[in-house]
């Protein structure tokens, strides 16, 4: 976000779409989530990215859908824009050091 005002100069119109809204995470950090809700999150964020118009950029921060293989990911992005990936912060130790040998 703290690149909207140098982006709109520059001519972009900036819109976010975060994957997870308050609800969710109220529900996930008083335990309360389930499968279904992540499920129904994901379904909402692939119908967006089919949705939308060409925009000249997409900025995505960490990952589109996390959890989710790369290649997966990158079948359900839209290939008539570029996009770009933000990583900055440690966010890879969520998979190499993950107690679960199939998502490392």
């Amino acid at each position: 976000m703290q690149y909207q005002p140098w982006l709109e100069d520059a001519g972009f119109n900036v819109e976010y779409a975060a994957l997870f809204d308050d609800d969710y995470l109220q529900k996930l950090y008083s335990r309360q989530k389930s499968k279904n809700d992540l499920l129904r999150y994901y379904r909402k964020r692939i119908s967006k990215l089919q949705q939308r118009p060409n925009p000249k950029l997409a900025w995505i921060e960490y990952e589109t859908l996390p959890w989710l293989p790369w290649t997966m990911e990158k079948a359900l992005l839209p290939t008539s824009f570029p996009f770009a990936s933000d990583y900055d912060d440690a966010v890879f130790h969520r998979y190499d050091r993950n107690k679960f040998a199939s998502v490392r």
